[in-house]
């Protein structure tokens, strides 16, 4: 019995850290094993479609409530946008097939691990994962000291606020920020589990190397998780509550000013801006179904060139100005 439930939780831990250390791993790897872990997701997507599937055909597909309609209002998404594919083909089969499944990862991660969950001890798996993120915290929280006060291993991010932010082996600081995120939030579920002092040490260190990026969304990460565990485990303050007051508060503080940067008068980040009135245009030319996938606002729409980018000028953007290269 113990050999099975083992076997249940090696393929979650696998995946867990590949997925965590991905942009790691691709920033130093070539060729074949490269290609390889830039696919990773995609394919853990694939087979996670498979698998909820074939759960839901054999009738072991045990979901809340809550994730059926989730299931089922994401199946109509996706059954609207191949019609629309269908009806209007903007781009190859391949394409939009490429595109739902990358817009699918999320929900099909979230699903997939929630039907793993259920099947193994949560406690053993979580303490398991804590073990690798604490190995992962101490070489980050080394190598950031080391950065930090002496000649640095590794190239430097941008200045912010006359500090160099932290992007260590990571290919960039937001990277960085996302593992941290991830480590902090494992390390609070073990605190809820076990109250053990040591888990509080990690998940503040994590919180600290996130405030060391300097990337915005980081710091407000940091401070939104910190308080978190404050008022759940200190105040015991209603979790729904205080999710909806959290959330109010930093949507205000933090989001104003992204607001004003994308989207304001004196716009700096045109480009966004931009895609977004086309994309209110194309939303009502292609109504009610819409464009469908890999046609618009998507990796795949610019990696394999949208018509609709090319109609709408957008072989180069620049400043919220269209510049046509032909």
């Amino acid at each position: 019995m113990k050999v099975s439930i083992h076997k249940k939780r090696t393929p979650i831990l696998i995946a867990f850290f590949l997925l965590l250390l991905q942009q790691v791993l691709l920033n130093i790897t070539t060729g074949f094993v490269n290609s390889a872990i830039s696919g990773l997701d995609e394919l853990i997507t694939i087979l996670g479609i498979f698998t909820l599937f074939a759960c839901a055909v054999q009738k072991k597909l045990r979901l809340d409530k809550i994730d059926l309609r989730m299931l089922w209002f994401y199946s109509g998404f996706t059954l609207l946008s191949f019609l629309s594919n269908v009806r209007t083909p903007l781009q190859s089969v391949f394409d939009n097939l490429t595109d739902f499944i990358v817009c699918s990862r999320f929900i099909v991660f979230y699903l997939i691990t929630r039907c793993l969950i259920k099947k193994v001890n949560n406690r053993k798996l979580i303490k398991e994962i804590s073990k690798g993120c604490k190995f992962l915290t101490w070489v980050t929280l080394g190598l950031a000291i080391h950065d930090t006060l002496m000649t640095p291993f590794f190239v430097k991010s941008d200045t912010r606020f006359g500090i160099s932010s932290l992007q260590l082996f990571y290919p960039h600081p937001s990277y960085m920020a996302v593992a941290c995120f991830s480590c902090a939030i494992v390390f609070g579920m073990m605190l809820a589990l076990e109250k053990n002092r040591a888990y509080f040490h990690y998940f503040a260190i994590n919180c600290i190397l996130m405030l060391l990026t300097l990337r915005t969304k980081a710091i407000a990460s940091a401070i939104c998780i910190f308080f978190l565990w404050y008022a759940i485990v200190k105040l015991n303050v209603q979790f729904k509550k205080l999710m909806l007051g959290i959330a109010g508060v930093f949507a205000l503080v933090f989001g104003k000013s992204q607001i004003n940067f994308y989207y304001g008068k004196q716009v700096v980040g045109g480009t966004r801006a931009l895609m977004t009135r086309d994309s209110v245009r194309l939303a009502n030319r292609y109504f009610p179904l819409g464009s469908g996938f890999g046609t618009f606002g998507s990796n795949i729409a610019a990696k394999h060139y949208s018509p609709l980018y090319v109609e709408l000028g957008y072989l180069s953007i620049e400043n919220g100005d269209r510049k046509s290269v032909v």
